[in-house]
């Protein structure tokens, strides 16, 4: 192999290897691996509103993901609570979590 080719093989294991390190740590959920900072912000998010939809305890609030994107970051999460359930849709990737009707 030529110098030229041996250093662009280099060069594209390291790219390869380096875009995982650079997607950070993800967490197991729900057959899912999640990135860990963005699922961490979905939560503070889902519980704030479902415990305002749902009348319902923060504290006392389950999540279930139902679907997520790139299986890394939730779309869907069904809210469990006080014996009611709601499914959070979060479409555009914001963050920005809507009940589902």
């Amino acid at each position: 192999m030529h110098r030229h080719g041996l250093v662009l093989v280099v060069a594209f294991l390291v790219l390869a290897g380096g875009c995982t390190w650079l997607m950070g740590p993800t967490v197991p959920v729900d057959g899912y691996r999640l990135d860990e900072a963005s699922w961490a912000r979905d939560q503070v998010a889902l519980r704030r509103r479902a415990s305002f939809d749902l009348q319902c305890d923060p504290s006392r609030l389950r999540f279930r993901v139902l679907d997520a994107f790139d299986d890394r970051y939730a779309r869907q999460v069904g809210v469990q609570g006080c014996g009611q359930r709601a499914v959070y849709v979060d479409e555009h990737g914001n963050y920005m979590w809507v009940r589902n009707h």
